[in-house]
């Protein structure tokens, strides 16, 4: 395998990106077009999909793009809507889900839920899990391996039967989440290490204090403060940055420009711009 010296990762929620019969509504095909159109415009060598209604629905997509992916990848989650998280990436990749990991408050006890209208109206509430997943992607660029954690947390919508908030639905998540990369530093504080995704919070949310705890690196972010700026990567709504790219904090050397793929064909695509991260890659050989 060549040397990488330039990486492009971007982050997409690709809204609704189904088949007929998998999910209402399906994609449009002029939304279709305009989305690989989008996505070659990324540049992008790992691209991490929210919103994919299967395989199937990933793999038409690749193959709409002039340069298709070889490595095509997603895990069904959680979702009773089918909406999952998937990849496209240049380079060899494996993946993990996470889907089974339980839910719990502030204190650590398990949170309740229904699953169903049939059991809130029979008053059995379960053990709640992630509501997507939390996928992670090895992908083998270098000699190092790139772990790539894509998630897509609770959105700020409930079932009118739902026992509990969406927001205390999403910090418990984002509890979850924080210990999964704890866990994952503490067994390798070097890692190449990314956390992508639409987090449907802004990043000075309560519902997001266990990730800001982490104190990982927001390279877009920190180049928005710089210039002064607060767009959106969610376009109807302004000042609503709740798509994210967080790299560990041994991945400050490697840190290139970031950029939010803001224009008028991506707003046909999806209700979501894209997230693109540049990184500089070494083998372990030349560092």
């Amino acid at each position: 395998m060549p040397k990488v010296k330039q990486l492009r990762i971007a982050t997409y929620n690709v809204q609704n990106l189904f088949l007929a019969g998998e999910g209402e509504p399906a994609k449009a095909p002029r939304a279709l077009t305009h989305l690989a159109r989008t996505i070659a415009r990324t540049k992008a060598d790992v691209l991490c999909l929210q919103e994919v209604g299967s395989l199937a629905s990933l793999e038409l997509l690749n193959a709409r793009l002039k340069q298709p992916y070889p490595e095509v990848g997603l895990i069904p989650g959680n979702s009773n809507r089918s909406i999952h998280l998937g990849f496209l990436s240049r380079w060899p990749m494996r993946l993990r889900s996470h889907r089974e990991l339980p839910l719990a408050d502030v204190d650590g006890q398990p949170l309740l839920e229904y699953r169903s209208a049939a059991d809130a109206q029979a008053k059995k509430a379960l053990p709640l899990l992630i509501q997507r997943d939390f996928l992670q992607a090895t992908v083998m660029c270098t000699d190092e391996p790139l772990q790539i954690f894509n998630v897509h947390l609770k959105s700020r919508t409930s079932r009118d039967w739902a026992l509990l908030p969406s927001e205390r639905v999403r910090l418990a998540e984002a509890q979850a989440l924080s210990a999964l990369i704890q866990n994952t530093l503490r067994g390798a504080p070097a890692s190449r290490l990314v956390v992508v995704g639409d987090f449907n919070d802004t990043w000075h949310s309560d519902a997001l204090t266990p990730i800001r705890a982490l104190n990982l690196l927001d390279p877009l972010g920190q180049q928005l403060r710089a210039a002064g700026r607060n767009p959106s990567t969610y376009w109807p709504k302004r000042r609503n940055r709740i798509d994210f790219m967080l790299l560990a904090p041994s991945m400050c050397n490697l840190v290139g420009e970031a950029e939010i793929a803001v224009h008028e064909q991506a707003k046909i695509a999806s209700d979501h711009y894209p997230v693109v991260q540049s990184l500089s890659l070494p083998t372990i050989g030349e560092q």
